[in-house]
């Protein structure tokens, strides 16, 4: 498929990746997501604010889990106006991710960032981060 053809719709559905909750394995995840940000025309600024942070959301994600080691499932929604990123793993987190540095970070990084932890009664907790990025605004 030729991804700079006008004719083909910006958004291809959403791209997921399942890595091992740990941060040694953040390395390969940072390229694909590099990758896929380059063929939406992020530019060079805003590729490594993106790399930046899914590795923050990751990072903090790892660090909180419960059970650790839990793997990580991201998921890349490209969309016309916006590039979606939603970092999830099976488990509860032991505080908010959000809180602190990380926070901080994502905060200046994406346009819209959202934590979650939800425990439904009968089913498996679900925890992540999601964010999202406009191409005009990042970098």
């Amino acid at each position: 498929m030729d991804v700079g053809n006008d004719d083909i719709p910006y958004g291809f559905g959403p791209l997921e990746i399942r890595i091992a909750g740990d941060p040694s394995k953040l390395g390969l995840l940072r390229t694909v997501i590099s990758a896929h940000a380059a063929a939406a025309g992020f530019g060079p600024d805003a590729v490594a604010d993106l790399k930046l942070a899914i590795d923050e959301a990751c990072t903090a994600l790892i660090l909180r889990m419960d059970p650790q080691g839990a793997p990580l499932s991201v998921i890349v929604n490209r969309l016309a106006d916006e590039f979606a990123i939603e970092v999830c793993t099976a488990g509860a987190l032991t505080d908010d991710p959000l809180e602190g540095f990380t926070g901080h970070v994502l905060n200046i990084l994406a346009d819209d960032v959202k934590a979650y932890n939800v425990a439904a009664e009968g089913q498996p907790p679900v925890a992540g981060v999601s964010m999202t990025f406009r191409p005009n605004t990042v970098g």
